[in-house]
C-alpha cells in the first residue's frame, strides 16, 4: 500500500465480510475445535501464559511471605523482589545476602565454635547487623556521611541495592568487611 501511495496510482479499499454466521463455516470451525480438544476461539501464546503464571506465583509467594512476620528477613524485606546488587561481584553478593539475613561470621560465629556471643565494645550490647548498620552511636557520623539519610532502619538500608556501595564502604572503614 505504501508503494501504491508513493506512485500515486488510484486504488480502493474494500471490506469483506468474514464467514462468521454462515452455518457451514461455523460447523467446520466447531469440528476443527473439537478435534483439537480446545473450546478456545483464540489460542493464548506461551509467552503470555508464562507471564501470567509468573505473576500468579509471585502473588501466592508474596501472600505466604506476608504471614511470616516472625522471620528475621521479613523485617528487612517486606515485598519480595530481587535486591542483590546486580553489578557486584560474587563475594559482595554473598556479603549482601548475609547482611540481609542477619547471619554473618562476625555475629554468628560463636554458634559454630561454642563461644560466647560477641558484644559491641562501645555499647556493650550483643553485636548484630542491625546494631552495626543502624544503632551503634559510635558510627552515627560515618553513617550520616555515607548514606546521606536520617532513616537508618535495617529495611531502608538493605532493601535498596543502590546503597550497596555505601554499605561496603562503611563496612570497610569500620573494619567489618570480612563479615
Amino acid at each position: 500500500m505504501t508503494t501504491l501511495v508513493k506512485t500515486e496510482h488510484p486504488f480502493s479499499q474494500i471490506s469483506l465480510i468474514g464467514h462468521a454466521g454462515i452455518t457451514g463455516n461455523e460447523l467446520a470451525d466447531t469440528a476443527a475445535r473439537s478435534a483439537t480438544g480446545s473450546s478456545e476461539r483464540f489460542p493464548i501464546p506461551y509467552s503470555d501464559l508464562k507471564a501470567c503464571y509468573r505473576q500468579k506465583l509471585q502473588s501466592i509467594w508474596q501472600s505466604n511471605w506476608d504471614q511470616q512476620t516472625e522471620n528475621k528477613l521479613h523485617s528487612v524485606l517486606h515485598v519480595l523482589a530481587p535486591t542483590v546488587p546486580s553489578s557486584s561481584n560474587r563475594r559482595e553478593q554473598v556479603i549482601w545476602t548475609r547482611l540481609r539475613l542477619g547471619h554473618t561470621r562476625l555475629t554468628h560465629r560463636h554458634l559454630l565454635f561454642g563461644e560466647p556471643p560477641p558484644y559491641c565494645e562501645i555499647c556493650n550490647v550483643p553485636l548484630s547487623v542491625k546494631h552495626i548498620l543502624c544503632d551503634c552511636p559510635h558510627s552515627n557520623h560515618l553513617r550520616n556521611r555515607l548514606l546521606n539519610s536520617v532513616d537508618f532502619t535495617i529495611s531502608s538500608i538493605l532493601n535498596n541495592s543502590n546503597n550497596s556501595s555505601f554499605v561496603f564502604k562503611f563496612l570497610s572503614i569500620k573494619d567489618f568487611i570480612h563479615i
